[in-house]
């Protein structure tokens, strides 16, 4: 849904990213919901791996967010720039900087310090 939004800030003016992410995504989630137990038998590092393919996708979101932003956009630019910023940090960035500060390993802990120090 992030990255839905991330090609209307591209694309310029598409508002319909922001009312897939913000009306029809919650919408089929109520309606749909989770039907499958969770997979068994995979190894956390599996998760870790993931964890810090997310940090990677939220500092590549937030620098193509500012970049577009310098190029001086007009203002329902900037409006979809700042949804489609928060968005991300919000269903992504503070989920995993938020699982990585558990971790008992130094680099993976420290992972989500620096994504919670972009956050802020």
């Amino acid at each position: 849904m992030v990255f839905l939004s991330l090609l209307g800030v591209y694309f310029g003016q598409n508002y319909f990213a922001i009312i897939l992410v913000l009306v029809l995504h919650p919408i089929l989630d109520t309606l749909i919901g989770r039907k499958q137990p969770l997979a068994r038998g995979l190894s956390p590092l599996f998760f870790d791996r993931f964890l810090i393919l997310t940090v990677a996708v939220v500092y590549a979101v937030w620098a193509y967010c500012f970049y577009f932003y310098l190029q001086a956009p007009t203002f329902a630019q900037s409006l979809l720039i700042a949804l489609t910023c928060g968005l991300m940090m919000g269903f992504l960035g503070i989920t995993t900087a938020h699982e990585l500060v558990h971790r008992p390993e130094g680099p993976l802990k420290w992972a989500g310090f620096l994504t919670l120090w972009i956050l802020n």
